[in-house]
């Protein structure tokens, strides 16, 4: 009989992916830094890797090439966030009448709800060593614990 590989489900982080890529998308155009090719290949690159880590063995290149490429896309997503962040806070301390109320609120909505999601990306791959290392048996302690 064929051994059955042990493997963890990615359905969830692609589809936090793709959250983020739409609601980066959705922002004003005031507050768009990249093309939108630059974040749909990004995007896709990443699911791409997570598809090709969760058909592969533990342990292989693929794992590795998806955990590179969580944190390209976490670094670049955070750069971006902290940026848009900047000048959203400047655009409401020094509020211009051409701007509306509701897209500064949307706007700050929508980098909270990227941060949370970047956060939770990055803990699904930190904690307990990681998609691999959670399929392997990890034995250590859990990175963050909630009483």
């Amino acid at each position: 009989m064929a051994e059955r590989l042990a493997v963890e489900s990615r359905l969830l982080p692609g589809l936090t992916i793709l959250a983020l890529v739409a609601l980066i998308q959705l922002l004003p155009s005031r507050y768009v830094l990249l093309p939108p090719a630059v974040v749909y290949v990004l995007g896709g690159v990443l699911v791409l890797a997570l598809i090709a880590a969760g058909v592969t063995r533990p342990g292989s290149m693929w794992v590795r090439v998806e955990r590179w490429a969580v944190w390209l896309f976490v670094l670049v997503g955070t750069a971006a966030e902290l940026v848009i962040l900047k000048d959203l806070i400047g655009d409401i301390i020094f509020h211009k009448r051409e701007l509306a109320a509701i897209t500064l609120l949307t706007t700050s909505v929508a980098v909270w709800v990227t941060n949370v999601l970047i956060f939770s990306f990055v803990y699904w791959q930190l904690d307990r060593g990681g998609p691999d290392g959670r399929v392997r048996g990890w034995n250590g302690r859990a990175d963050l614990t909630f009483t």
